[in-house]
């Protein structure tokens, strides 16, 4: 019988206790406090840029599948920019695992695409 593997820990939306959930802060902080893997919800903008945000819709009630990635990138969360999932993959790649949920329509080819 194989030896049981340790269970992995996984820093759901980053380290959202500590910096504002789904941002790159989050999720290098979940590193430094040595996750193994992260999890974060991906949507897909107007434009076709996928970008890390846990609802479908922003604070101010626009959904994201009807807002640019430019209209996006002036927010922030917390004081913190809603990150494209390459701003993440850039700053986290290869250093963790990485879980997507692939959040509304059109989002798994996108996301697929900045993992490869």
């Amino acid at each position: 019988m194989p030896a049981p593997q340790a269970p992995q820990i996984i820093a759901h939306r980053g380290a959202s206790r500590e910096r504002p959930e789904n941002s790159v802060a989050a999720f290098l902080r979940a590193a430094e406090l040595g996750a193994d893997a992260l999890e974060l919800d991906v949507h897909r903008t107007a434009d076709g840029t996928i970008v890390v945000h846990h609802d479908p819709a922003l604070a101010d009630g626009r959904r994201i599948t009807d807002v640019t990635t430019s209209q996006i990138a002036a927010l922030r969360v917390r004081g913190e920019p809603i990150p494209t999932l390459a701003a993440v993959l850039d700053a986290v790649g290869g250093e963790l695992g990485l879980y997507c949920e692939l959040k509304g329509s059109d989002t798994a080819a996108g996301t697929l695409a900045l993992i490869r």
